[in-house]
């Protein structure tokens, strides 16, 4: 808590992560292994990067922080809209 990760550790951090998985699930490696780190500026030095890389990780991209689209705005909009329409019960 209240510590920050150098290159030097997440580097050998990743490696000892690869060595678990090949110890432990040995035909993973093989298939290809995909690694989705955040935005930290930790995570996107390039020795970060390529260490994953030279670990045999594939790096996914992180999108940009957004806010969560809202549901609300379309319901205004199809209120809006039925609100000028009647509706007849067909018998």
């Amino acid at each position: 808590k209240g510590t920050s990760i150098k290159g030097a550790y997440y580097a050998k951090l990743l490696e000892k992560v690869r060595a678990a998985i090949k110890e432990k699930r040995r035909g993973l490696l093989a298939s290809g292994q995909c690694l989705q780190q955040n935005n930290s500026p930790s995570h996107n030095r390039p020795i970060d990067v390529t260490s994953g890389r030279n670990c045999g990780f594939k790096i996914l991209p992180h999108s940009l922080s957004r806010p969560d689209p809202s549901d609300y705005k379309p319901f205004g909009n199809l209120k809006r809209y039925y609100k000028k329409t009647s509706f007849y019960k067909q018998q």
